[in-house]
């Protein structure tokens, strides 16, 4: 399963949001492509969430799937080159995943993630990360096309991934609010 450290979106007051309120979560599938798509929000100011999101040596702060997580030395000066590990098991299956990605700003404040097929077990990849605030609410939307080097049953595989993504959505967006939090 590919772990994903996070997608917000926004809808409300702050004092009746809860974070693992998910409002989109889409995982389709198509000749070994997977295309996923999250949106929800979080009840924090987007500059700590961003930065939260960006401290990429300490992403396993953000989700228990994610072991490792680490800056390597960049390849292009306007690149940060970001390697993950990620343990997760749905049902049966479990998955020791390496991703190396790197990391570009997408001029409108957003980010972009771009898959390394030869340091990473998926073929190729390509993630987006788009941020709107609205006072005290960050809304985050995330969408990804991934083909991954390793086996997931056809059939099944989407539908468990998506279940998997939620808690793992809910335990990102819980934990980037509360670290987010003033005073934290």
């Amino acid at each position: 399963m590919v772990c994903l450290p996070g997608a917000l979106a926004v809808l409300g007051v702050v004092s009746s949001l809860h974070a693992s309120e998910v409002k989109q979560l889409d995982v389709e599938h198509h000749d070994g492509i997977y295309k996923i798509t999250m949106t929800f929000s979080v009840a924090a100011p987007l500059s700590p969430v961003r930065a939260m999101l960006t401290d990429y040596a300490h992403l396993s702060a953000l989700n228990s799937a994610i072991v490792e997580s680490e800056v390597l030395p960049p390849t292009d000066q306007n690149a940060t080159r970001v390697r993950t590990r990620t343990k997760d098991c749905i049902l049966f299956l479990c998955a020791d995943i390496t991703r190396v990605e790197d990391v570009t700003s997408d001029g409108a404040g957003g980010f972009r993630a771009t898959i390394v097929p030869g340091l990473s077990d998926m073929k190729s990849g390509l993630a987006r990360w788009r941020f709107q605030s609205k006072k005290q609410v960050t809304r985050i939307r995330f969408e990804a096309r991934m083909e991954p080097d390793f086996w997931i049953p056809p059939l099944i595989g989407p539908l468990l991934i998506k279940h998997r993504l939620r808690t793992h959505l809910e335990e990102t967006a819980d934990n980037l609010e509360r670290l987010a939090a003033p005073g934290h």
